[in-house]
């Protein structure tokens, strides 16, 4: 599924949120003050990523800053 990472004072995460929502896909959200050790896990050390992360053979994606919607479907596909 698609996980954004994110931080609760980031003006940027607010619009990756938003451009996710758009999408009407379901996400789930990691944000760096209640669950700091996924951000760490993960390696993730800027604020907004974005990862699918996919079932099966498909190759997944991660991406800092916000996506597009259209980049978004390209990315996840039929």
């Amino acid at each position: 599924g698609i996980h954004l990472f994110s931080s609760e004072s980031c003006g940027s995460c607010e619009r990756a949120r938003s451009v996710i929502v758009r999408t009407g896909l379901p996400f789930s959200e990691h944000t760096y003050e209640s669950e700091g050790s996924v951000l760490e896990k993960h390696g993730i050390d800027r604020v907004p990523t974005v990862a699918w992360i996919p079932q099966g053979e498909r190759a997944g994606w991660i991406a800092e800053g916000v996506p597009s919607e259209r980049t978004i479907a390209r990315w996840v596909g039929p």
